[in-house]
Order: C-alpha cells, then sequence, then structure tokens
C-alpha cells in the first residue's frame, strides 16, 4: 500500500504506533482513537487471515463465551467496573455530562461532571470481532464488497440499538450476540436477495 515495501510498512506502522501510544500516555482523549484503531487492525488481521467459515466459528465460541461471562461468572462485570477506572485502551468510552450551572465556574463544574456524568463503555472486541467477519465477508467471491458492507451495517444497527437499550434499562449485557448476530442476519438478507 502507498508504494511501500513491506519493511518500509512494518517500520512506519511500529512508529505510529508507539506515537499513539505515548500522545495516549499523555492525554487521556486519544484513549478512544487508539482503542478503534487497535480493534481495526486486529479485524483486518483476523479477518484475513481465518476466512469466512472458521471467522463465523470463531465469533459463535465468542458470543458463547460472553454470555457466559457477563450472565454466569460475572467476571466480565467485575473486569468492565475496574477498568473503567483506568484510561486503558480496552474499550470505548461514552460520557454525557450535567448541565453547567449559569454562576457554576469551570472547575468546580469539570469535577461535578466527573462525579455525575453518565459513562458508557463498549469494549474493543466488540468492535474488533464484528469487523473481522466483514473483513472476511469480503472473500465470499465476487459481490465480497456488498457482503463485507452488509455485515458492517446490520452490526452497526443492532450496536445502536443495543447501546440504546443499555443506556435506558442500565443493565450490563453480553454486546458480542447481538452485534454479530445482526451482521450475520443483514449478510443472509443479502445473500437471499440474490447478490
Amino acid at each position: 500500500m502507498l508504494g511501500m515495501d513491506f519493511a518500509t510498512a512494518i517500520v512506519l506502522g511500529m512508529v505510529l504506533g508507539l506515537a499513539l501510544a505515548a500522545v495516549k500516555y499523555f492525554k487521556d482523549e486519544a484513549k478512544n482513537a487508539a482503542a478503534i484503531i487497535s480493534s481495526a487492525g486486529v479485524a483486518a488481521l483476523f479477518g484475513f487471515s481465518l476466512g469466512f467459515l472458521p471467522a463465523v466459528v470463531f465469533i459463535v465460541m465468542l458470543s458463547l463465551y460472553d454470555y457466559i461471562a457477563v450472565f454466569k461468572t460475572k467476571h466480565m462485570i467485575t473486569m468492565a467496573r475496574e477498568l473503567s477506572t483506568r484510561q486503558l485502551s480496552f474499550a470505548v468510552t461514552a460520557k454525557s455530562a450535567p448541565k453547567r450551572m449559569p454562576t457554576e465556574p469551570e472547575p468546580a463544574y469539570v469535577q461535578r461532571a466527573n462525579r455525575e456524568g453518565e459513562r458508557l463503555d463498549l469494549g474493543t472486541g466488540d468492535l474488533s470481532v464484528p469487523a473481522m467477519i466483514s473483513v472476511s465477508a469480503y472473500s465470499l467471491g465476487p459481490n465480497g464488497m456488498i457482503y463485507a458492507i452488509a455485515v458492517a451495517i446490520g452490526s452497526t444497527l443492532s450496536l445502536y440499538a443495543l447501546l440504546k437499550f443499555v443506556s435506558k434499562e442500565r443493565v450490563f449485557l453480553p454486546a458480542l450476540p447481538p452485534i454479530c448476530l445482526g451482521g450475520m442476519l443483514a449478510l443472509l438478507i443479502v445473500k437471499l436477495a440474490g447478490f
């Protein structure tokens, strides 16, 4: 890509990765960018390496694990609570802030917003695994791009519905099963439509 040989691409990737890690170390705001970029890299690596059928088997196993880890052993909930206290790139975080009072000084507002604001975290696996399926769907023949886009759209719509439900009900849910199911259903619909 970009006319680079393999060694140059590897070195450039390492340098950019280290630069992003350094920025994230000093600027907490870079955490989400680091999480998204690393998720995309993992998705591309596994999606192209595994192929479609092994990727499907992999997501079924991961979805079962996600279900057990949230509802049975509950260790995923414990881990999510602990990781949310740190600025690590294992999740993408969205925060809402309370309304600022007209006479409230900025430092007091920032402290209150950090205390009272709502937080929603989505693990990087919940991003990279559906993206991996999308990447692997690309290998399904001449309509591979259509399949990949269908999986991406289905996963995104499922993610939107899941986040809306979780933020309304304030519950912990395993994200992989519904997100991956949405992507696979979209792929099935496109295949049944004759593409």
